[in-house]
């Protein structure tokens, strides 16, 4: 062989892999603006689903002071009807804190999931890297994320529980305790 073969064949090879170099910049490029995506929608939803249990919880503290104010009769009404709107304002308030509570872990369990995600983003770009010194790089990463689909379904099958579900019981506390000792007995 020739030196100038030797240089072509030199010269072809490295545009091949800066070829595949820009190939795998793309993916990932592409994967991380999925990725943003993902996240926002993650969010709206957490956030969505804060919402509706905030309502839903107000809807029942609200029921349940109601319930409780319409039994009260006779001579204690007067003073009963002020200790109910002392008793709703409580009530209000602690569900404005159980709200605030719940939004903060739902943003900070989000946030830790963004960041987890980016993480496992990378390793998986990492793992897709490394595959394709010894394949082509789509063989990489379609077996990449062949594996992942395939553990990923394994673990939805196998759980039993899910999030929302163990939120709900979360968000479904006991009763706040509600009655207060009086001079004419108890509320």
């Amino acid at each position: 062989m020739t030196p100038e073969a030797n240089t072509d064949i030199t010269g072809e090879s490295a545009s091949g892999s800066a070829q595949e170099a820009r190939n795998t910049i793309a993916i990932v490029s592409s994967l991380w603006e999925k990725f943003e995506s993902l996240i926002q929608l993650e969010l709206k939803l957490a956030l969505a689903e804060a919402d509706d249990k905030v309502t839903a919880l107000k809807r029942e503290l609200f029921a349940e002071a109601e319930a409780k104010a319409s039994t009260l009769k006779g001579e204690v009404f007067a003073e009963a009807e002020a200790k109910v709107s002392a008793l709703k304002a409580d009530v209000l308030a602690e569900a404005d804190d159980r709200v605030s509570a719940l939004k903060r872990e739902l943003t900070a369990k989000a946030v830790a999931g963004s960041i987890a995600l980016a993480s496992m983003l990378a390793l998986v770009a990492a793992l897709i890297a490394l595959l394709s010194l010894m394949m082509d790089v789509w063989l990489a990463a379609l077996l990449t994320s062949s594996v992942l689909a395939v553990v990923s379904f394994v673990l939805l099958r196998r759980s039993h529980t899910p999030v929302l579900k163990s939120a709900s019981a979360r968000a479904s506390l006991p009763p706040i305790s509600s009655t207060k000792e009086t001079s004419h007995g108890t509320i």
